[in-house]
């Protein structure tokens, strides 16, 4: 009686924590919810709760990431538009897929006006700062085998041996887009917000357009919204989802390395931890 009352504690505990990761400046909670249900398909309203716990703002680098453009995600900026958020994205490897037959009546009515309609807003102004003002007076010619993907999430949504289902991170700005799960394959997805300053690491002279940004995580935290649909019967259960930290990918050479990411007090510092570790990784090569 008293190994399975504490199997079951031991349960519950590894249950909580694939819902909850931390570190020592912020943390990051998932919670999910039940918006609709019909007799084939169950709608989930899945929230992502970021909790700064310093007293001031974090500050990461992001960087644009090139793919092929035969890739299907919908943050690619190959021909930029100044009407379409950098945020969104399709999971990495989704091939062409028709249009989503999505007709959920939580969409239709209140739900999407009121998923991650607040962007985020410097600490030192009232200024609003959204991924489409960074776009403003920045369209740029470029190799049309390129797409360029800004990758500033800084944690990640996960799921091992998956069953379909169709994942909406963008309900507010892309509220048709889903990043397609498909079944018997792990899925990944980094979760992306509206947190870009107007700062930018100088390091491309003939791609300034393309130049690292900085993002924030705000005193008072981050939240986002999402939409999972899926399956009643046979369909991806969010208790499934688990989080993990996001890494820095860099290419050396033919290597690939993924490195933990850092997180600073102040704009300063981000730029210099990011220029001191450029400078190792060329002298390196």
């Amino acid at each position: 009686m008293v190994i399975s009352f504490l199997a079951f504690i031991s349960t519950l505990i590894l249950s909580l924590s694939n819902n909850f990761i931390e570190n020592d400046l912020f943390s990051v909670e998932m919670s999910f919810s039940l918006v609709e249900e019909t007799k084939k398909k169950d709608v989930y309203e899945i929230n992502f709760i970021i909790v700064n716990k310093v007293s001031n703002p974090l500050y990461y680098v992001a960087s644009y990431e090139k793919s092929s453009s035969n890739s299907q995600s919908t943050n690619s900026i190959k021909n930029i538009d100044n009407n379409k958020d950098v945020g969104s994205s399709m999971s990495e490897g989704d091939q062409s897929a028709p249009a989503p037959l999505f007709t959920s009546a939580y969409q239709e009515s209140f739900g999407v006006a009121k998923v991650d309609s607040e962007p985020a807003r410097t600490s030192s102004s009232n200024k609003v700062i959204t991924n489409e003002s960074k776009l403003t007076n920045k369209k740029k010619s470029i190799s049309p085998d390129l797409n360029f993907i800004l990758q500033n999430d800084f944690f990640k949504l996960n799921l091992k041996n998956s069953k379909n289902g169709k994942f909406f991170s963008d309900v507010n700005q892309n509220p048709m887009r889903p990043n397609f799960i498909k079944s018997k394959e792990e899925f990944q997805l980094g979760i992306k917000f509206n947190n870009l300053t107007e700062k930018e690491v100088n390091i491309y002279k003939d791609m300034s357009t393309y130049n690292p940004i900085i993002c924030q995580i705000p005193v008072d935290g981050l939240v986002k919204k999402t939409i999972l649909e899926t399956n009643k019967k046979n369909g991806v259960n969010p208790n499934d989802f688990f989080l993990t930290f996001s890494k820095n990918k860099i290419n050396i050479s033919k290597l690939s390395l993924e490195l933990d990411m850092t997180f600073h007090k102040t704009i300063d510092e981000a730029v210099d931890k990011f220029l001191e570790l450029q400078k190792v990784l060329k002298e390196s090569l």
